[in-house]
């Protein structure tokens, strides 16, 4: 069956057969950054307990709908679901749905009220959106069919339009924690595939134990930059990294406190991790970059002393006069 192979999550060796293609960064995400060390069942546990939380993210679903990344499913993500309702009319609810263009629309949910006039009669008041309209007819038979009033001559029928003009209201509910899993796991991920002596580390192990167990409270023990919402973290690199363009970035680095990953998803998460407290490189130089192109559908690592002769002009030589006793 193939040379055994140990999962870097579960540890444990498994038959080649038994390993799967894992996203370090999820696909649904512009990720195309793979690893073949991850067993099936490990690959299971990692997309619903460690990336959904990241992919599922309320800001993440923002980032999705700005970017119009589809996923699986075809349609784009809706960050503002759920049910708005008019503070002095509770009765009034609504809902934001993604129109074809892929923007934002709010849309007024169907509302029947039923009463009764002084003489007795039934009055049944059933309120649509206009962008709804045409399903007006449909409700009021339906009604009618339920309550066996059809074939009656008595009914009278009056629409009318209104104007709403007070805000609705709802609640969004943003998690601080979880996502940030997720963001570990890449740094794991590209860690243990980019300096082998890594997964060996007390630290490693601690951190593949901390993903197998999808133990969210210890997360913070590693994500020690930045609160995952501030690129200021990535200033350092602005000379050399093009911020303005769709891409994901990993660095690997040295640090006074050990050894930093630092995780920048686009427009979405910024966050640095201590991943151990040695530092495996030799010195700033040995650090590595990796670079997920999204529009370009490719992912690539570099020293970051091939990336500075990449991003910087030409070198030029001209002579100068130097003194003997200077």
């Amino acid at each position: 069956k193939g040379k055994p192979m140990i999962c870097i999550i579960c540890r444990v060796n498994k038959n080649k057969e038994d390993m799967s293609d894992e996203h370090v960064i999820p696909d649904s995400l512009g990720g195309f950054y793979h690893i073949f060390n991850v067993c099936k069942t490990c690959n299971s546990i990692m997309g619903e307990k460690i990336d959904s939380p990241l992919v599922n993210h309320t800001f993440t679903d923002f980032y999705r709908l700005q970017e119009s990344m589809k996923g699986k499913s075809g349609h784009l993500p809706n960050p503002l679901s759920g049910i708005f309702t008019e503070k002095t009319n509770p009765d009034v609810k609504a809902q934001m749905k993604v129109n074809k263009q892929g923007g934002l629309e709010l849309t007024y949910m169907p509302n029947i009220k039923e009463d009764y006039d002084p003489d007795g009669n039934q009055i049944i008041e059933i309120t649509v959106d206009s962008k709804e309209e045409s399903k007006l007819d449909g409700i009021f038979e339906k009604i009618i069919k339920r309550k066996g009033l059809s074939g009656l001559a008595q009914i009278k029928i009056e629409k009318r339009r209104e104007k709403r003009s007070e805000a609705v209201h709802g609640k969004l509910k943003i998690d601080i924690l979880k996502f940030k899993m997720g963001m570990l796991k890449i740094a794991y991920e590209f860690a243990v595939d980019t300096i082998p002596d890594f997964f060996s580390s007390a630290d490693a192990i601690k951190i593949s134990n901390i993903l197998k167990n999808a133990d969210y409270e210890r997360v913070e023990d590693y994500a020690k930059i930045g609160s995952g919402l501030q690129p200021e973290i990535f200033n350092g690199f602005s000379k050399y990294l093009d911020f303005s363009s769709k891409k994901h970035y990993l660095i690997l680095t040295n640090s006074e406190f050990g050894l930093l990953c630092l995780v920048k998803l686009h427009n979405l998460f910024d966050i640095g991790f201590i991943l151990s407290e040695r530092n495996f490189l030799k010195n700033f130089d040995e650090s590595i970059i990796g670079i997920n192109d999204i529009e370009g559908k490719n992912f690539r690592k570099l020293k970051i002393t091939k990336l500075i002769q990449e991003c910087l002009s030409s070198l030029y030589v001209r002579f100068i006069y130097c003194f003997h006793d200077e």
